[in-house]
């Protein structure tokens, strides 16, 4: 027993080491790998009616490559639509915040579709913390947006499918509004860009992963009073913790600025063909759609997403956005 208890020693010593150098790999691999989307959310009881998801609303999930599984969602009227609607919410938006504005363009006759960017919204994450903000390659998620209209949506030669890009993704609607992708028309609501100071000078310039920009995510009662429909915006976020975001990474202003870069020139603007439309907030400067052959631009008194605004901004908002994608002959 004495010699079988000294020759199993060293092969347990070297089973325990195998077994702790597979631990820590596999510890090392799930923190690489990008966090599960959030199926299911759970409506906030204290919500009103408006801001429920649309009848009939499904999720779906959809992913290319190695980038996060994306989450969207998709809603149709109970008659025959006039149009489909792909609505591309901005960094720290949600699907559930758009779902008044998917209730409205429902119940004018659209179907209504809800993608979220990879790392935003219910999609998969890139980093372990969920709550902040990271891209590598947003050419690589436009590129996804053109496949999933192609692959998910499928719009037939009719069909007439509109963007709603939010804030800062219309970097992606515009790079798909280069080679049409099927699209008769794309709409920016509120354009935006992250902001990040410009790094001190370094040998070494920021990580990927260190913070650049952004506040983390509160509580609705622990910061000044929100409009009602941005506080509903926070409920959703309150209720599902899997849907809240703070401040985003270097990567993520590196990826944003890459893509950016790529489709704003006026040569690249030049290429877009279908009618571009930049719905801004007053007073909030000039917008893409100011140089595109195809582009106008219509000012929306509001100091907050306009999506967000109060009643009288946002029929404003929502008007524009039935306009431009009503029937040529405008009928109801």
């Amino acid at each position: 027993m004495a010699a079988m208890t000294g020759n199993g020693r060293p092969q347990a010593l070297r089973l325990a080491a195998l077994i702790a150098i597979l631990v820590a790999l596999a510890a090392c691999q799930k923190d690489e790998s990008p966090k599960e989307p959030f199926a299911l959310s759970r409506v906030p009881s204290p919500l009103g009616a408006r801001y429920y998801p649309p009848d009939g609303w499904a999720w779906g999930f959809f992913q290319l490559g190695e980038a996060p599984i994306q989450r969207y969602g998709v809603s149709s009227p109970p008659v025959v639509p006039k149009g489909q609607i792909l609505i591309l919410p901005g960094y720290g938006e949600s699907a559930e915040g758009w779902f008044e504005t998917a209730r409205d363009l429902g119940a004018r006759g659209y179907t209504v579709w809800i993608l979220e960017a990879p790392g935003q919204g219910g999609s998969g994450r890139w980093l372990a913390d969920r709550q902040t903000g990271h891209a590598k390659d947003m050419n690589a998620e436009a590129g996804a947006l053109r496949t999933f209209i192609r692959s998910v949506i499928r719009p037939g030669p009719d069909d007439r499918l509109f963007l709603l890009a939010s804030g800062e993704a219309y970097p992606a609607a515009l790079a798909a509004a280069e080679n049409g992708a099927g699209l008769a028309g794309v709409i920016l609501s509120d354009p935006a860009a992250p902001s990040a100071p410009s790094p001190r000078f370094s040998f070494a310039p920021p990580s990927d992963t260190a913070i650049a920009g952004g506040q983390p995510w509160r509580r609705p009662d622990a910061g000044p009073p929100l409009a009602p429909r941005a506080a509903a915006q926070a409920a959703w976020q309150l209720t599902n913790p899997d849907l809240r975001i703070g401040p985003y990474t270097w990567g993520y202003v590196r990826a944003f600025r890459g893509l950016q870069a790529r489709v704003t020139p006026a040569a690249a603007l030049a290429r877009v063909r279908i009618p571009l439309l930049c719905l801004n907030r007053a007073g909030s400067g000039p917008s893409p759609c100011g140089s595109a052959p195809t582009g106008a631009d219509i000012a929306i008194d509001s100091s907050v997403p306009p999506q967000w605004a109060p009643d009288q901004s946002r029929a404003v908002w929502l008007a524009a956005i039935l306009d431009a994608t009503a029937p040529r002959d405008h009928e109801p």
